[in-house]
């Protein structure tokens, strides 16, 4: 499940929250169970909602040093990374998010176990090893060719960028 259907699940509960709030104070109905049962949510949870509660997601983002949204961002980053064919691993997750973190608050450092418990809010998001890529890699990598003509074109790159260099430089001299 994404970060996007978790989120839209969350926000129309909170809405139809709300229309029952609107049914409830308009006198549209005259009993809570009423309000409850038209909008399909518990009773239960109808109550806590009137009475303050807040609910799990909205109480446990107060004790998180990251917003939802700051998350979210993280998440969106990883799955830009993905894109480009450069899925993140463990420790950029986290520097990502540390650096999001210190933007909005300087000097503050996220837990030890943040990133564990990062990837049990968003189980859509994991570290993979990408065991076919890694292949290719080992194969290609150890072919004395290709490392050969790699050096190659570093050394003509590099003799062009010195050429341009040193031209400029004469050039200012004279």
């Amino acid at each position: 499940m994404s970060m996007l259907q978790k989120s839209d699940r969350q926000l129309s509960r909170e809405k139809l929250e709300e229309r029952a709030f609107d049914m409830l104070y308009k006198h549209v109905v005259r009993t809570q169970q009423d309000a409850a049962t038209r909008v399909d949510i518990p009773l239960s949870t109808f109550n806590h909602r009137l009475h303050g509660r807040p609910s799990r997601a909205t109480a446990r983002a107060k004790q998180q040093k990251l917003t939802i949204r700051e998350e979210e961002l993280v998440v969106e980053r990883c799955y830009l990374r993905c894109l480009w064919g450069f899925p993140p691993v463990i420790f950029q997750v986290q520097r990502l998010a540390q650096d999001i973190l210190q933007r909005r608050i300087p000097n503050e450092v996220l837990g030890k176990r943040w990133i564990s418990n990062f990837y049990k809010r968003h189980p859509e998001v994991k570290s993979k090893f990408s065991k076919q890529m890694d292949y290719i890699r080992s194969i290609r990598g150890n072919d004395p060719k290709i490392i050969e003509d790699f050096f190659t074109s570093v050394r003509y790159s590099m003799l062009s960028l010195f050429s341009v260099y040193f031209t400029r430089l004469i050039e200012k001299m004279c």
